[in-house]
């Protein structure tokens, strides 16, 4: 996971799937670190939603792998005609990529896990963060939520479509914001553990000193890319563990 935007990284067996790419400017680094473990193929690259923190550089990582499927949300209608969102189309459509937009309740196998698609609910948001692809993985009995940026709206709509989002892990929505993170959704949840990816000194001083209360108040266990940059976590299944401590529960004004 970068410290600069959101990229997470799932490998199960042989199989390799993507979430999201950072920024623009850092799509070279998740390039540089993909190749420096190996990878040549992607077998799933998801893009969350079209902000450049998310899928800037995508562009880059399409160039530099094979890939076997790509979901992102259906946001054709919004118009986007950022320079890093064009060079994307671009890309797609030059290596001929298998693009899906994917449905609430679709599911498929990366290698031994499974991945279940619980967001975007509706078809059309205010906000971009809403169309946020949210996917649920689950190994074993290890489940682990990925939210993107989806806020509270986003929240509600799984709740009320009845999705299981028990996870032990989850990927706290919008790099700890406010927007994201309801109490009665961090209850359903009920994790251990929650990720949280923002850059040290960003100015919109995420994680917010109300998540993080909330996950203090939980007991979640937080990792968090601004106090320790990428972080690796492990599981067969039943086991999980980390390779950086616990942070504190700090928020990013204050940690700042």
């Amino acid at each position: 996971m970068l410290d600069n935007g959101d990229s997470i990284l799932f490998i199960q067996g042989d199989k390799i799937m993507l979430i999201d790419c950072g920024t623009k400017s850092k799509g070279s680094t998740v390039v540089d670190y993909l190749k420096s473990i190996g990878i040549t193929k992607i077998d799933v690259l998801i893009g969350t939603h079209p902000h450049d923190d998310h899928m800037g550089g995508m562009a880059e990582v399409i160039n530099n792998f094979q890939i076997g499927t790509l979901y992102t949300p259906d946001t054709s209608n919004n118009n986007i005609t950022t320079s890093w969102y064009l060079e994307f189309l671009d890309a797609v459509d030059e290596k001929n990529i298998n693009w899906i937009y994917p449905k609430v309740g679709d599911r498929f196998n990366l290698g031994e896990a499974t991945v279940q698609i619980l967001a975007p609910n509706s078809n059309e948001y205010e906000s971009l963060n809403n169309y946020s692809i949210v996917t649920k993985i689950t190994y074993g009995a290890v489940n682990i939520l990925s939210m993107g940026d989806a806020e509270k709206l986003s929240e509600d709509e799984i709740l009320e479509n009845g999705l299981n989002v028990q996870a032990q892990i989850i990927k706290a929505g919008h790099h700890g914001s406010n927007t994201s993170s309801s109490e009665k959704f961090i209850d359903s949840v009920n994790p251990q553990y929650a990720l949280i990816s923002a850059k040290k000194g960003n100015t919109y001083n995420h994680p917010i000193k109300s998540v993080m209360e909330l996950f203090e108040k939980k007991n979640i266990k937080v990792y968090r890319t601004d106090e320790t940059g990428t972080i690796i976590m492990t599981t067969d299944g039943t086991n999980i563990t980390f390779d950086k401590d616990p942070g504190d529960y700090l928020s990013g004004a204050e940690l700042n």
